[in-house]
């Protein structure tokens, strides 16, 4: 939502998506290419620290709350 809103207030035309890596990942077990992956995201969460990205660890949702709204939803 928060991405969401920013698009309604700044429109599309301020943001951007940019490929920053190609990961190859072909040659990997399915374990190693996720646990791979996974690194190469948190060195661009600590490197980059991205505004819009609320989760500070790769491949965790720990610290996520969803809305009531949404809890409502999926109850």
């Amino acid at each position: 939502m928060i991405i969401n809103k920013a698009l309604y207030n700044y429109d599309y035309s301020a943001f951007n998506l940019t490929i920053i890596e190609h990961i190859d990942v072909f040659n990997l077990f399915k374990n190693e290419a996720k646990v791979f992956i996974l690194m190469r995201e948190q060195h661009y969460l600590d490197t980059l620290e991205p505004e819009y990205n609320i989760l500070k660890v790769a491949g965790s949702s720990l610290g996520f709350k969803h809305s009531e709204e949404s809890r409502a939803l999926r109850s």
